[in-house]
């Protein structure tokens, strides 16, 4: 004899035509896997500042929360209580489903000063919290600068996309025609992230200076400060026609990783992957590049690494 489950939803008649917005939540809530924002919708409603005043914008994209779905259609402008304590303020960027008044909003939750820490997201029966950026305000603030925003959120059906930028102690590399870069990056844990991409170099217009060739980690991340990690690279050289396979460099306490890279003639000699050895000066061996990239226009590097964040 068959035994009925103690709930079941939805359908057309009986128990489970019962579907109110509980019954709805209780379901529905597993359906992308998860709370966050979901990847590829609009622009991952990214959460940024840029010197335009006490507040903080978010960048159009979706959410999901316990169950349901709210859209950003235009950019949306939060704004940041001013601080005059005397100490530092740590505000939260939330993403909100307020189970009492119907809707799906954005808030920043003011922090306590001084103490280093966030307020955590709410979620109970009446509203459901998810974090989307950590704003740091420091006493007297006039305007919040884009290195004050760290993002949080939480992708559901994939990792988020970043813009990511590539420079050397001289400059920053430019791509040229046709050159592109696809980064993604995920939370693995409170102080962990997993980063990674593909970058495709075009072909007029290409310059990277010279120097060590540096990735910019997302906006706001830093790795920490104890100890240095590695991740893989791989480099396609157009020239030879070869994939040269290497490691990317994280050092502690920065804003960027740097792929490195053993060279043909000294397989155990570990090198940083750079467009030339000194000003006028181009690389001699691979995966060093000849100046101004005139052989290795339209080759791509791979990266990836699990790194451990402050």
């Amino acid at each position: 004899m068959a035994v009925a489950a103690d709930s079941y939803a939805p359908f057309a008649t009986g128990a489970g035509a019962d579907t109110g917005e509980e019954t709805w939540r209780s379901f529905m809530k597993y359906a992308l896997g998860g709370d966050g924002v979901i990847v590829g919708a609009g622009l991952d409603v990214e959460p940024f500042a840029d010197s335009t005043g006490m507040q903080v914008k978010l960048r159009t994209g979706e959410v999901w929360i316990q169950g349901h779905w709210g859209k950003v259609s235009t950019t949306k402008v939060l704004p940041i209580t001013n601080n005059s304590s005397g100490s530092t303020r740590l505000d939260r960027v939330v993403a909100r489903c307020d189970f009492d008044a119907d809707r799906i909003e954005f808030d920043v939750l003011p922090g306590l000063p001084g103490t280093g820490v966030p307020l955590a997201p709410t979620q109970n029966t009446s509203r459901w919290e998810i974090p989307l950026g950590t704003v740091t305000v420091p006493t007297g603030s006039v305007t919040i600068a884009a290195t004050r925003m760290l993002d949080e959120r939480p992708p559901v059906g994939g990792p988020l996309r970043y813009k990511t930028t590539l420079t050397t102690a001289h400059g920053t590399v430019v791509l040229g025609t046709g050159g592109e870069a696809f980064t993604y990056w995920e939370r693995r844990g409170p102080k962990a992230i997993r980063v990674g991409g593909t970058i495709k170099f075009g072909g007029a217009g290409l310059d990277a200076s010279y120097d060590a060739i540096s990735i910019a980690l997302p906006a706001g991340i830093k790795t920490v400060t104890q100890y240095e990690q590695v991740g893989w690279a791989k480099l396609w050289t157009p020239s030879t026609s070869t994939s040269w396979w290497g490691q990317v460099f994280v050092p502690s306490d920065s804003s960027t990783i740097q792929p490195w890279f053993a060279f043909a003639n000294d397989i155990g000699d570990m090198q940083p992957w750079q467009a030339a050895n000194a000003a006028g000066v181009t690389g001699t061996g691979i995966p060093e590049i000849a100046g101004q990239y005139s052989v290795q226009q339209n080759g791509n590097i791979t990266f990836g690494a699990d790194i451990n964040i402050q």
